[in-house]
């Protein structure tokens, strides 16, 4: 140390070595510690971002798996609705003793409906097993 240098530390300017060695221990070890907060903060964050994406992603396949459900939920309905009606007419003419229950265009229009909405069907509950496999593989894969 210096004659100045002396002089400033009797005059409690600067600190002795082995203080200046601590304070450095003390500012390094708080600055790794600061460091490791920030990257596990960060890492935090981006795991929250991606998990918070996921999950909207699968809420929005689940919200049309509903959505189809409804709609196939209709399409039983109007199965039912078509059913019904046919055995209404068929009960109704049967009763009033009539030969021919149902006219061949009557028969027909009936079953076309009917089939029609069992076709749609059929592709409903396809497309929902989709929305599902889909939405199992996006979770499995994001989570």
């Amino acid at each position: 140390m210096t004659t100045a240098g002396r002089e400033r530390f009797r005059a409690g300017e600067i600190d002795t070595p082995l203080s200046l060695w601590y304070s450095r221990r003390v500012r390094d070890r708080t600055q790794s510690f600061l460091r490791r907060l920030r990257e596990d903060t960060a890492r935090g964050l981006l795991l929250l971002r991606q998990s918070g994406s996921v999950l909207a992603d699968r809420a929005v396949l689940e919200a049309n798996v509903l959505k189809e459900r409804y709609r196939l939920s209709g399409l039983d309905r109007r199965i039912e609705e078509s059913y019904r009606l046919l055995g209404e007419k068929v009960f109704d003419r049967l009763q009033r003793g009539e030969e021919k229950l149902l006219s061949d265009e009557e028969a027909s229009l009936f079953f076309q409906q009917i089939d029609q909405a069992l076709k749609e069907r059929e592709k409903l509950a396809a497309d929902i097993e989709a929305l599902k496999k889909t939405a199992s593989e996006k979770s499995d894969k994001g989570l």
